[in-house]
């Protein structure tokens, strides 16, 4: 590994060392879960279970210049590879514990374990101080279009939430909409801030703008938070729309 990361595996447990974990709010865990998909062969490439905060180093997001998200370099990491592992991780993304927990460790679908996750991303910027600068821009009419399809998709997000919150109460199985959401919170996200970015011009890039450029840059990262775009993208392909695993991917 060019960073030197190396990786023990001992009984029921796996030590890495020099690894980066992209953890968020990492101050505030004590426990969190990382996990890759596997193999084409099924097999595991790596499953990390960060247990203690000191001893991680944490890395501000070069970014936005905060420890929002941040990448942490453990000095001792543990995996511990127990058929619970899952229960630790409940500040762990919807799409992450879903591969983790029935990919890797082959555990069953839990509705109230795996549906769990909050969809709200936290921008920084709403549609409401989008409206404002529509308002404000002289030629605002030519953006109207594009603000209105991502507002519309804004307003989506509460009624996916209520589906899966009321699938969870009576018992049901997930749905669909825990993958659709985590993929439209993302991308919602950053069309929002570029729709603002186009409308301020040039102030987004001198400081006139702090507020929007910050929730512009820290976006970028939604898209990764938790499973790419594409990950996500893969899963509805796969098990919800039941196709094919690209054959490439092997």
């Amino acid at each position: 590994d060019p960073d030197g990361a190396r990786y023990v595996r001992r009984a029921g447990e796996v030590i890495a060392v020099g690894h980066t974990l992209p953890l968020l709010n990492l101050r505030r865990v004590s426990r969190a879960i990382a996990g890759t998909e596997p193999g084409p062969e099924g097999n595991v490439t790596k499953l990390l279970v960060a247990e203690h905060s000191q001893h991680l180093t944490e890395l501000g997001m070069d970014l936005v210049g905060s420890a929002g998200v941040t990448g942490a370099t453990p000095k001792l990491t543990r995996a511990y590879l127990g058929n619970r592992a899952m229960t630790i991780a409940g500040g762990t993304s919807e799409i992450t514990r879903n591969t983790i927990a029935e990919r890797i460790l082959g555990l069953p679908r839990d509705p109230l374990l795996i549906n769990a996750t909050s969809s709200s991303a936290p921008t920084g910027f709403d549609a409401d101080e989008l409206v404002a600068l529509i308002d404000a821009d002289p030629d605002g009419a030519r953006y109207v279009r594009r603000a209105g399809e991502v507002i519309a998709v804004g307003h989506t997000l509460p009624l996916l939430n209520l589906r899966r919150v009321s699938r969870a109460i009576a018992g049901t199985e997930p749905g669909p909409e825990g993958n659709v959401t985590k993929l439209l919170v993302a991308e919602h996200s950053q069309h929002l801030t570029e729709l603002g970015m186009d409308l301020v011009g040039s102030a987004g890039v001198t400081g006139a703008t702090p507020k929007l450029t910050r929730a512009y840059l820290g976006n970028r990262a939604m898209t990764i938070a938790g499973g790419t775009s594409e990950i996500t993208r893969n899963t509805i392909a796969e098990r919800i729309l039941g196709l094919p695993r690209d054959p490439l991917l092997k």
